[in-house]
């Protein structure tokens, strides 16, 4: 008989995604505003649910590089997470940015000014009958969700500041992006980022935005129990 192996327990064991379905559908619901509610709830759960399994292997006893890379990608996927819920409730209350006018044509002219070679454009513009919605970045979609307090944090703006700085964490997907000597993942992703990223979930998703009770919440979301140590190897 084959013995099983607790570790490899441990690495492959999730929960099932109906239940990360079940805390995004307390919250999220059929709108005008987003075409594709299903799938918008899906990709949530499927996230979630694939970070549970990254903070299953992050806790394994792996390679220290291994272990980095594990963490940044825990990092990545959590802020896309977030990013993708603070997108629907913007959305969903009307404070997605619009755009009024449609560009209809740019004039330029070039100018010398103080030893300066200056060049001026003019658009011309043209207003819409329909205004239709703004392409949102990531920072300019925090920024709303701060000025609205969109996650109810009553004058606390901690977790905005928070969530800037792991939107800049998750810009190191880019592997070109390197603001510093020795700024390499292995110096990048470490056991506070992961747990910054825990934290901050938790605060999203224990927020006001899900109505699922705190006590199931507290079972499915376990994973985001802070690490406690750095990897030894």
């Amino acid at each position: 008989m084959k013995i099983k192996d607790p570790r490899t327990e441990l690495f492959w064991k999730v929960k099932n995604n109906n239940e990360y379905n079940a805390l995004y559908e307390s919250g999220i619901q059929d709108t005008s505003e987003i075409p594709r509610v299903y799938e918008f709830i899906k990709n949530l759960s499927y996230n979630t649910q694939y970070l549970e399994f990254l903070n299953n292997s992050i806790h394994e006893d792996i390679h220290a590089v291994v272990h980095t890379e594990l963490i940044k990608t825990f990092v990545i996927t959590g802020i896309g997470v977030i990013e993708c819920i603070l997108y629907y409730f913007l959305k969903k209350n009307g404070w997605h940015k619009i755009n009024n006018y449609e560009d209809l044509f740019t004039t330029s002219s070039t100018k010398k000014l103080k030893n300066m070679d200056l060049k001026i454009e003019t658009t011309i513009k043209k207003k819409l009958v329909d205004p239709v919605a703004m392409d949102m970045n990531f920072n300019s979609i925090l920024r709303v969700s701060e000025k609205k307090d969109l996650l109810n944090q009553g004058g606390d703006h901690s977790v905005y500041a928070t969530l800037n700085k792991l939107r800049k964490l998750r810009n190191k997907t880019h592997l070109f992006l390197i603001d510093e000597h020795n700024g390499h993942d292995l110096n990048n992703f470490n056991v506070p980022e992961l747990n910054l990223m825990k934290e901050t979930l938790k605060i999203v998703l224990y927020s006001k935005l899900f109505k699922l009770e705190d006590n199931t919440k507290n079972q499915l979301l376990d994973f985001l129990e802070p690490k406690s140590k750095e990897l030894i190897v």
